[in-house]
């Protein structure tokens, strides 16, 4: 029996990530580092350190994205399935037909990644994208978490109500006491 032409051998997903990741660390081991000042060493952690993330993200899209191809070609490869593989909309039309290539950009507090997914269409009827309903971004694209829809109507609330210039004056005195206090009350003593 001939082999399924779609059971090539596909690269490790997290390659990138373990190569940022790795980078990383050679970068922190680099006798070089032991010049970083500690808030030099947390904005290289910070930045490696995003990307990282990012990229950990983008890989965990990228299997997602390809399970479900899998998923749909053993779907199809059997007789009876491939009469009955089909997804059903909110509107009650069946689609049967899947065509793959669709991506979208999302953007994530990592930064932006690419969201690869399959779409399933009907004639007449708009595409169905199974992959943005499961990552909760069938709406409008982007997906909020709950602290950072709670921090945005709490900006638009102190926008609205005028406030904005006492609001931001608070924050940048907590974040100078945050900085540049709390990292110097150990180190000098105060005398008369």
């Amino acid at each position: 029996m001939a082999e399924p032409y779609d059971t090539i051998t596909r690269p490790d997903v997290f390659a990138p990530a373990k190569s940022t990741f790795n980078c990383l660390i050679g970068q922190l081991a680099d006798p070089a580092a032991e010049t970083f000042t500690h808030d030099r060493l947390e904005e290289v952690l910070a930045e490696a350190g995003r990307e990282l993330l990012r990229r950990l993200l983008q890989a965990h899209l990228d299997l997602r994205a390809e399970r479900e191809r899998q998923h749909i070609v053993r779907e199809r490869a059997t007789s009876a399935a491939a009469v009955t593989a089909a997804v059903t909309g909110a509107d009650r039309v069946v689609r049967h037909r899947v065509e793959t290539g669709h991506h979208r950009q999302l953007a994530t507090i990592f930064g932006t990644v690419t969201v690869a997914r399959r779409a399933w269409r009907a004639s007449g009827a708009p595409n169905l994208y199974p992959a943005d309903a499961a990552l909760s971004l069938d709406i409008t694209g982007t997906r909020w978490g709950l602290a950072g829809a709670e921090a945005v109507l709490k900006l638009r609330a102190v926008i609205s109500c005028g406030d904005f210039a006492a609001y931001w004056r608070y924050h940048l005195d907590r974040e100078r006491q945050r900085v540049h206090q709390t990292r110097c009350r150990d180190r000098y003593a105060l005398t008369a």
